[in-house]
């Protein structure tokens, strides 16, 4: 089955393997697993060779490469053994968007590979897997700032803040991990990436997801440098809940509200689910009409279906014919038109983005930036801007692969280089104890300006 996903951010979003099952409790492969592994390998390869938007393939010797990793596969006797060489064939392109998803993942995507390289939901039980809910939430965010895993924000109502744990405090550990071990392995990985901030917050955080009743075992450092130990027990992750396009169950929250002195401001964590989305955002837009200036924050913003981005756009501009960018596929063109809605709104409108905004948040921030639509506050972007296509292997995995190239209507490509925003400001520990958001405040000023 295929799933079109024109802008989606890579394996970094797609995998929740469990944790704590180490790699001794997979099974042996059986002939048939053999036989379905190595037509989904031969899927993979002819895939990426006849449908990857350069038709030279990078300069990449694709039969040689096939006759390297075709034979890992014949002969790997386990399924992570199967998997390592199909993403070690697709690492050799040096891009994002491909990927290979284990069929587990399609029970829920937020998580990480485990930082030790253990693939663990490959042990799991499925008839154990399917009853359960693996929506855990702890109702906590983590960034890396300054080399420490920092809590950046507490929802209320769940089990995070009902332990007391403020943003600004420092996460020590999750389960007995140190975050600081954790921190400098993947520091030194990615240390040339773009995609490093994104890592970073997703391998220290990992722990905080899993299965709703899971507890977790936290060890932090409050604002006064005193040591605290609790324990959180996950609770179902609030939010619609969205299948799409045979794509796992996904999550999507928006939130919009007036801010003092007349300023809009509107978060949500994902472009997915239209119907509901886009009814959201256009309420959300409607109620913000007669605004000072609007805040649109998409930090933490993954990425999604990258028609969304035009959509929400449309808002913003009144004027036809205008585009945020173009997509380059190997044998045509295709356009990111802005739809122009029939009443816009025409005030200051800011855009935060961080290092985990990726994908079509990238498109939406990095078109509205080209067309001097909006001033962009935060930190740059995740670099990961390539199209993608998710399809099904034979053998049950899912396949991300790229078809396409994109530059923005400035003539960016984004591809590891991200959006550099117009005001680049970070959040710091000590903002954040003081109950500040520095990004939101800056972008209030500007506007306030204007």
């Amino acid at each position: 089955m295929r799933s079109f996903m024109p802008f989606r951010l890579s394996l970094a979003t797609l995998l929740l393997l469990a944790a704590g099952c180490s790699t001794h409790r997979v099974p042996l492969l059986t002939a048939e697993e053999r036989e379905l592994n190595i037509k989904s390998f031969d899927f993979v390869w002819e895939t990426v060779r006849d449908k990857h938007y350069d038709e030279d393939l990078n300069g990449l010797d694709w039969d040689a490469i096939r006759e390297e990793y075709r034979p890992r596969v014949e002969q790997a006797k386990r399924m992570p053994e199967v998997r390592t060489a199909m993403r070690e064939m697709l690492a050799r392109f040096g891009q994002t968007h491909f990927g290979i998803i284990p069929v587990t993942a399609y029970e829920s995507i937020d998580g990480e590979d485990d930082e030790d390289g253990e693939e663990g939901a490959d042990g799991d039980d499925p008839s154990d897997s399917d009853k359960k809910d693996k929506r855990g939430y702890a109702g906590l965010d983590v960034r890396v700032l300054d080399g420490k895993a920092i809590i950046t924000a507490v929802e209320e109502g769940y089990p995070g803040a009902g332990q007391g744990i403020k943003p600004g405090w420092e996460l020590l550990s999750l389960n007995g991990r140190k975050t600081a071990r954790t921190i400098t392995k993947v520091s030194k990985v990615y240390a040339d990436s773009t995609m490093l901030d994104l890592r970073l917050a997703r391998s220290t955080s990992r722990k905080l997801r899993g299965d709703v009743g899971d507890k977790v075992k936290l060890r932090l450092l409050d604002g006064d440098g005193n040591t605290v130990e609790t324990d959180v027990v996950l609770v179902s992750e609030p939010g619609e809940r969205t299948h799409l396009m045979g794509l796992p169950e996904m999550v999507v929250r928006i939130r919009y509200e007036m801010l003092e002195g007349n300023i809009g401001y509107i978060a949500f964590n994902g472009f997915w689910d239209p119907d509901y989305l886009m009814g959201e955002f256009g309420k959300a837009m409607n109620s913000f009409m007669e605004a000072d200036g609007v805040i649109i924050d998409i930090r933490g913003n993954g990425g999604g279906i990258g028609a969304l981005s035009m959509g929400m756009a449309g808002w913003l501009i009144g004027e036809k014919k205008i585009q945020l960018g173009t997509m380059y596929l190997r044998n045509q063109e295709l356009y990111f038109a802005v739809f122009p809605r029939a009443l816009t709104y025409d005030g200051p409108v800011a855009v935060l983005t961080d290092g985990l905004s990726a994908s079509t948040s990238e498109i939406f921030a990095g078109g509205l930036q080209d067309l001097d639509r909006a001033k962009i506050f935060g930190t740059p972007t995740a670099g990961a801007a390539l199209p993608s296509i998710i399809d099904r292997l034979p053998n049950g995995d899912g396949f991300q692969y790229v078809f396409a190239d994109y530059v923005s209507k400035g003539g960016k490509r984004l591809e590891a280089v991200g959006v550099i925003p117009d005001v680049q400001i970070e959040l710091t520990r000590e903002s954040l104890l003081a109950g500040q958001d520095l990004v939101v405040q800056a972008a209030i000023a500007w506007i306030q300006t204007k």
